[in-house]
């Protein structure tokens, strides 16, 4: 899991949180993945080569413990 003090963020109404982004090494899978449509509003799988480009410190230091 990635977060620390550079991911804490405060909404426009005041309230504080931290964000994090919990990696997954998926070595099979079959069928797509489907969202719940609660936490996650559009999953998918991408290689190394065709990740979309990553912003912000949690996907950043997502990408390069990735790399």
């Amino acid at each position: 899991m990635i977060s620390g003090p550079d991911t804490h963020r405060r909404s426009p109404n005041g309230d504080e949180f931290y964000t994090y982004t919990a990696l997954y090494r998926v070595t099979a899978w079959s069928g797509t993945p489907e969202p719940d449509s609660v936490e996650f509003a559009a999953l998918a799988f991408f290689d190394r080569a065709t990740l979309p480009t990553l912003g912000g410190p949690v996907t950043r230091r997502a990408a390069e413990a990735n790399a």
